[in-house]
């Protein structure tokens, strides 16, 4: 995990950030969004330990990223925005030197360049210059050299800008790839739609303010990370649903619509077959029970919007 404590950042006229206190957890796809100039990759560059902040704390796993950078560095990888190749290294050349940095085994670097290559899909490129590559491969290389030490956390910042809609499904796929493989990724942007296929976790900020994440819901006094949004509608009185819905579980949000109440519950299935079972036993006529995931940019919006 990674846990930023009371740290705010000033720069020469303005403070960046303000008593930011947040936690990334280990195994998801985090998406820190805002507008531009929010202080996202301020926030990021302290977290990485490019910047010092005026006051605060950041720890990886328990390591003080300020008091020991080296240990904190072998379990992080950070891609800027703006990433640099050599034009006239190949693909395979690139993972090599990348393997250099990391003052990796020699007797390692081939088997950790395959399995680089794997994850970023580019074994039919390991010869060819970069100079050469896709906008979309030229970035996938870049998160080779990162990953190529098996960090435990990967933060990059804006990845997919610049990319057309093809590449950036390729980078969604390879982001969920390597979350399943066990890392824990931390992903900035400001285009909320590009984070819909990957991100499980939303942090928000806001002129340097962190905004909390609204969009978990309560059931049975246990937090639901993912919700969903019920549309149920029924043949008599949709003051009684509400009613029964409020009786079933009191902490739920909901709002009438003109099809019917909406309600934020449960992904889990089960949960929603008990739910139905409840109202259709307490006489509700039912016809209608849709679920719709809430989107990114509705969770966005609630958080700011509930602030």
């Amino acid at each position: 995990m990674i846990s930023v404590k009371n740290l705010s950042h000033d720069y020469y006229k303005y403070r960046a950030l303000q008593n930011i206190d947040v936690e990334f957890k280990k195994h998801a796809i985090t998406a820190l969004v805002g507008p531009n100039g929010a202080g996202k990759t301020t926030l990021i560059k302290c977290m990485v330990g490019l910047m010092k902040p005026t006051q605060g704390k950041v720890f990886i796993d328990d390591i003080n990223v300020y008091e020991q950078p080296r240990e904190a560095h072998r379990k992080l990888a950070y891609l800027p925005d703006f990433f640099g190749l050599y034009d006239n290294l190949t693909v395979k050349q690139h993972l090599q030197y990348a393997a250099g940095c990391h003052a990796m085994d020699a007797s390692l670097v081939d088997e950790a360049i395959q399995r680089t290559i794997d994850q970023i899909a580019l074994g039919d490129k390991l010869n060819e210059k970069a100079i050469a590559l896709s906008r979309g491969m030229r970035q996938r290389l870049a998160i080779g050299q990162a990953i190529i030490s098996r960090p435990d956390y990967l933060v990059l910042d804006e990845p997919a800008s610049g990319l057309d809609p093809e590449a950036r499904l390729s980078l969604s796929k390879l982001f969920l790839k390597l979350r399943d493989d066990g890392m824990s990724l931390i992903i900035s942007s400001h285009i909320l739609a590009e984070l819909e296929e990957y991100a499980t976790e939303l942090v928000v900020i806001r002129d340097g303010v962190l905004f909390e994440d609204k969009a978990s819901s309560r059931f049975d006094n246990v937090e639901v990370e993912n919700v969903v949004g019920l549309l149920i509608s029924c043949l008599d009185d949709t003051a009684g649903l509400i009613a029964s819905v409020k009786a079933y579980a009191p902490e739920l949000q909901l709002q009438e619509e003109r099809r019917g109440v909406r309600i934020w519950f449960s992904d889990d299935k089960d949960k929603q077959v008990a739910l139905l079972r409840y109202l259709v036993e307490k006489g509700h006529k039912i016809f209608h029970f849709e679920a719709m995931e809430k989107r990114m940019q509705d969770k966005y919006f609630e958080s700011i919007e509930n602030k």
